[in-house]
């Protein structure tokens, strides 16, 4: 079984952020392959041809007629390669097997979506009880911000994240999940008498109540290792909580749980973003390191998160500047990158995030964050594993700096997955309204690869506006204005 059906997320080791440089930069090429570290570290990207037959539903290329293909493969411009910079997920683990259309359609842990459970439910951050008042404060970083504006900025918008995820699951229900869950106390028997007032509001366990339930989860805290936060929760104990069958709607597919609290999965783990257990469907998200107001402390560069993460410029400082023991050779003139072509859906991306993403909002950063990642989490609860064709939203990242430098798009292969799976099985599902005809399952999935099938405009339509109307309401562009941007651009190039 793939490891990420079992539990993967966003794992981080906070000693692999880098260094913080405010630099102003143009991004005048964009690079679209992998950068050399790639090599380097020992990852072979899958061939055009493995590409193309990672979308048929056969795994293998479809025939040609009169000698042409009838499918072509991407334009890198639009959907480029994964960076594979130092320190990167890939750059760890260089094999990680690809996981095609065929092998997704074979996975014994997939879950179809069917007529009577097709829901994705959103559970809201709990409530916490007036007799753990203090575990409020767990949720705000330990540092002293750098502006009033970071310091006024609130969490992500609960509503804000169900329209976003409405729009990139398109088809399937996005809702709030009705139970509530509250942190209260543990235990009720009277602890020894602490040292400190910090030590006495740091209990080892806080309870998680759902619902009327009278029974009381226990989730166990820590210090957090860095102080970056108070103490951390495991995120283990609080997917317990909501994989009891007793709290899930009857017509629920898959749960998140959005916490604004800081969590750990292991003692090894400096942090962890974000976790699903595919197969049972559930998953947990953290805003907390997503705070704009630890982008400093941090070191994160917010001039190339995505789509600037694939600027030739930084790709080779950030190369230049690794570990002597990871050096990467400066690339010459005589091995020059590929780079987007002018007016593809990569530039325009570029240009909407705007010249100075480093100063767009504060909220506008931090729902964008966790929305890219509630999309991913969500993606493994439909058995869709960690990719590695493409720069892709179901990308591996190993640290919050690669996080913020991958897109928050599906490429072919993993959107391939998400047509069969929203049709319940087949794509023909999926166009049910808008075809009488009947069609092999193979012309369905190019179809919708192509980005001209009734399924896949319409959901790009939806993130389109919902992107637009996110980044005017965020106050900012970044992020949801640089993903209407490519969605423009690739609406018109695939509506041919």
């Amino acid at each position: 079984m793939p490891r990420a059906l079992r539990s993967t997320g966003h794992r981080h080791d906070q000693a692999s952020q880098p260094v913080a440089r405010r630099r102003d930069c143009t991004h005048s090429a964009l690079s679209t392959g992998p950068s050399p570290n790639a090599a380097i570290a020992g990852y072979s990207r899958p061939t055009p041809a493995k590409r193309l037959a990672a979308v048929e539903p056969t795994g293998r290329l479809p025939r040609s007629t009169n000698g042409a293909s009838p499918t072509a493969v991407p334009a890198p411009s639009t959907f480029p390669a994964p960076l594979v910079l130092s320190g990167d997920d890939l750059a760890l683990d260089p094999t990680y097997p690809p996981q095609s259309l065929l092998s997704w359609l074979r996975c014994k842990d997939r879950n179809p979506v069917t007529s009577d459970r097709r829901t994705i439910y959103v559970a809201g951050p709990p409530d916490v009880d007036d007799g753990v008042a203090f575990v409020t404060d767990w949720a705000s970083p330990c540092i002293r911000r750098r502006s009033t504006t970071e310091s006024a900025s609130k969490p992500p918008d609960v509503t804000a994240l169900l329209n976003y995820l409405t729009a990139f699951y398109h088809g399937l229900p996005v809702k709030l999940l009705p139970t509530p869950l509250t942190f209260t106390s543990w235990t009720k028997r009277p602890r020894r008498p602490a040292k400190s007032a910090a030590a006495a509001e740091a209990p080892s366990h806080i309870g998680l109540r759902v619902g009327d339930s009278p029974s009381i989860v226990g989730v166990a805290t820590r210090p957090c290792p860095d102080t970056a936060f108070p103490r951390q929760l495991d995120l283990n104990h609080l997917l317990d909580a909501i994989a009891d069958d007793s709290v899930l709607p009857a017509d629920a597919y898959a749960v998140l749980l959005l916490v604004h609290h800081d969590l750990f999965e292991d003692p090894d783990d400096d942090f962890c973003c974000g976790r699903a257990f595919g197969g049972s469907r559930i998953a947990v998200v953290s805003t907390a390191r997503y705070n704009p107001a630890l982008d400093v402390a941090a070191g994160l560069d917010l001039e190339h998160a995505w789509p600037a993460s694939h600027c030739a410029t930084y790709i080779d400082r950030v190369l230049s500047s690794a570990p002597a023991r990871a050096k990467v050779p400066r690339p010459t003139s005589s091995d020059s990158p590929d780079l987007a072509t002018p007016g593809s859906a990569l530039t325009a991306a570029a240009a909407a995030a705007g010249a100075d993403a480093a100063l767009q909002s504060p909220a506008t950063l931090w729902l964008s964050r966790a929305a890219r990642t509630a999309s991913h989490e969500l993606g493994h609860c439909f058995a869709m594993d960690h990719c590695v064709y493409y720069a892709c939203s179901m990308q591996g990242t190993a640290s919050i700096a690669e996080d913020l430098r991958q897109p928050p798009y599906l490429c072919p292969v993993c959107l391939a997955k998400l047509v069969y799976a929203v049709g319940g099985g087949s794509p023909g599902t999926v166009r049910r309204s808008r075809s009488s005809s009947s069609s092999s399952s193979t012309t369905a999935v190019a179809a919708s690869l192509d980005g001209h099938s009734g399924y896949a405009r319409e959901r790009y339509a939806a993130l389109r506006s919902a992107c637009k109307l996110l980044a005017g309401d965020q106050g900012g562009g970044g992020m949801f204005a640089a993903f209407a941007a490519w969605i423009d651009v690739r609406m018109r190039e695939s509506a041919v």
